[in-house]
């Protein structure tokens, strides 16, 4: 993690899923999106976040969580 990003690597195995996902990446952008649980503070800021999880979708929140590769 640095400051405020998270960057890590991501493996998409020879499932259905995962050749459906290898098949997309060829001609279409995808990103990542988390699922967490948190709290949300007085200024709606969502603190003491725990990370469930991330999934492969189509359109990201923000620009800065697009697949590379």
């Amino acid at each position: 993690m640095d400051d405020k990003f998270l960057y890590g690597n991501l493996k998409i195995f020879d499932t259905p899923s995962g050749k459906i996902v290898q098949e997309i990446l060829k001609t279409t952008p995808l990103y990542m999106a988390s699922r967490g649980l948190g709290e949300i503070d007085e200024n709606g800021r969502v603190k003491d976040i725990n990370i469930i999880s991330f999934d492969i979708v189509l359109e990201g929140g923000f620009e800065n969580c697009k697949i590379n590769g």
